[in-house]
């Protein structure tokens, strides 16, 4: 099983959340106005708890864009955070395409 394999089924994707949480919040206590930021805490708030919470709504993962944000917001300041907040956007990718075949 790879690294992917692993981040995708949920064993480590918990602990990349909180350390993505962590860096986050300290780019919202650096440059507190920009509201790119808050909007990346909220959307991996929302992650880990649909990594933690076996019963936790689930239907918004199609809406997540940490990704994008990532991109247009984040790689300039901070190149690592960037990417890891691809590598959750793409484990929260691959669940909401997981859920959608089930349907």
């Amino acid at each position: 099983m790879s690294d992917d394999d692993d981040v995708h089924e949920g064993v480590i994707v918990p602990d990349l959340i909180r350390d993505a949480l962590a860096r986050c919040r300290r780019l919202r206590e650096q440059w507190p106005d920009i509201a790119t930021f808050a909007s990346v805490h909220r959307q991996l708030d929302y992650l880990l708890k649909v990594a933690t919470d076996p019963v936790a709504d689930r239907s918004r993962l199609t809406d997540i864009v940490i990704g994008v944000q990532a991109a247009r917001e984040v790689e300039t300041i901070d190149p690592d955070l960037a990417d890891l907040l691809h590598t959750i956007n793409a484990w929260a990718n691959a669940w909401a395409e997981r859920l959608a075949t089930l349907k």
